[in-house]
């Protein structure tokens, strides 16, 4: 099954938004911003604990 390319993105964006943007950035991003989220999410409840 091969992806149908996207001739917007290849003719008028940088090579870097079109990584970003692909299905594989795509899925990069979202694992980094739920480990964001969990360290986050850890430090708030250390903090809880504290008080």
């Amino acid at each position: 099954m091969s992806a149908i390319p996207n001739l917007l993105a290849e003719r008028y964006a940088s090579k870097a938004i079109v990584n970003i943007w692909s299905a594989e950035g795509r899925i990069v991003f979202e694992r980094k911003f739920c480990i964001v989220v969990m360290k986050a999410q850890k430090k708030k409840k250390k903090k809880k604990k504290k008080k």
